[in-house]
């Protein structure tokens, strides 16, 4: 099967979060997976919100 993903799917095959074991499943069933051009710089957007998001928290446990 060809499975389409756009860029909240490809988020979550690498982010752990609601739907992400179904995801990784769905995934993994299929022969071959596609998406637009415009998924790559929306989802390495995201994915660079979620690091700078952790490392701001990060910095903040470690001064309070």
């Amino acid at each position: 099967m060809k499975a389409y993903l756009d860029s909240s799917a490809i988020v979550k095959l690498v982010r752990s979060e609601s739907g992400h074991e179904q995801m990784v499943a769905f995934a993994a069933d299929a022969d071959l997976l596609v998406s637009a051009a415009i998924a790559y710089p929306e989802s390495r957007s995201a994915i660079a919100r979620m690091f700078d998001r952790r490392q701001r928290e990060l910095r903040a446990a470690r001064t309070a």
